[in-house]
């Protein structure tokens, strides 16, 4: 079962870890209530999921644990209000932990964003990057 309208991290990435603990504390051992349930484009099951009062979608989006990217639910609007209290306060994913470190010369800045999938193409495009930025240590 996957969180509806909230996207966590791979366990690889920055915070899957700690995502993934904060899940099991939430939910591991106790009794929970689906609602809104459907499938995803993997023909995965998505819902809303709840213990007791608490809605669980919202609390990995209050903490910072997943990012609201979706708007398929009743509370998707509440989740992503939910999401922007942990994006202002730089809570979990959106802390300094996860967060892009400025390269100390800014004549060589450079961004690469790398794919989840990890192909080949972004293998290179890593590569690329730590080429130019010996280059640009050496040339300024």
């Amino acid at each position: 079962m996957r969180l509806a309208d909230i996207n966590t991290p791979e366990l690889e990435f920055c915070y899957g870890e700690e995502a993934k603990d904060r899940l099991e504390e939430l939910v591991g051992g106790k009794r929970v209530k689906l609602s809104e349930i459907f499938r995803g484009s993997h023909e995965r099951s998505i819902a809303l999921v709840h213990v007791g009062d608490k809605l669980i979608n919202e609390v990995m989006a209050r903490e910072g644990y997943g990012r609201v990217t979706s708007t398929y639910t009743t509370q998707a609007k509440h989740l992503r209000e939910e999401g922007d209290i942990a994006r202002q306060g730089k809570i979990g994913l959106y802390s300094e932990v996860c967060s892009q470190k400025v390269t100390p010369d800014p004549k060589c800045a450079i961004k690469v964003n790398i794919n989840q999938a990890g192909s080949s193409k972004d293998l290179y495009v890593s590569w690329v990057w730590c080429i130019l930025r010996h280059y640009c240590a050496a040339r300024y």
